[in-house]
């Protein structure tokens, strides 16, 4: 969903995380950059490491909040994070 309630700015896509029988875990935030350059902020309420799914994309952070830069399409980026996150550990 777009919005423009995730950091500064209104031009972002913000997008549920979680796994299919958990519900949400957390949330990441895309912005927009330059032409197919993106900063992506990962949010997680509790379990998911999503600092594991940053520093797989060339990111890094904490545990509960993470982030990392990209480039490509808007789905070339969440298709990168999906791929991530599916390997990122649950604590």
């Amino acid at each position: 969903a777009r919005g423009g309630g995730w950091g500064s700015g209104g031009d972002g896509v913000r997008v549920d995380l979680g796994r299919p029988a958990a519900g949400a875990e957390g949330a990441a935030g895309l912005k927009e950059a330059g032409p197919e350059r993106w900063t992506v902020s990962l949010r997680a309420k509790q379990r998911l490491d999503v600092s594991a799914a940053a520093t797989a994309l060339g990111g890094g952070g904490h545990r509960l909040a993470a982030g990392f830069s990209a480039e490509g399409t808007s789905e070339d980026v969440l298709d990168a994070l999906r791929t991530a996150l599916h390997h990122a550990p649950l604590v």
